[in-house]
């Protein structure tokens, strides 16, 4: 699951690098290689984390998923090189106390 989930943070450096680019009509902005690769990686995200939620504790599922968040993070901030503000790390620190806690 927890493959699934890397795997969907992964997804958003192809949408997102897409995103900024600038295309010359809505058609062009959905039907580029970077969308289609990086809708591409959700669905198989996705599938991944279906499969998964049937072996594992639903309760465990939704812990794994919020490890997204940290992934997303660490994505913003070494691939596109973004500052993190105070209330991210906050937030990260928080995300990462829960997920100990739950798992104590």
């Amino acid at each position: 699951m927890l493959l699934g989930v890397f795997l969907g943070s992964i997804a958003q450096i192809p949408l997102k690098s897409s995103a900024l680019e600038k295309e010359p009509g809505t058609v062009f902005y959905f039907l580029n290689k970077k969308t289609i690769l990086g809708y591409g990686l959700m669905v198989i995200a996705s599938l991944l984390s279906f499969m998964a939620i049937r072996n594992i504790e639903l309760k465990r599922g939704a812990i794994i998923e919020t490890s997204g968040y940290l992934f997303v993070l660490a994505i913003s901030r070494f691939v596109f090189k973004e500052i993190i503000s105070r209330k991210q790390y906050i937030a990260a620190i928080l995300i990462i106390i829960g997920i100990l806690i739950f798992n104590a």
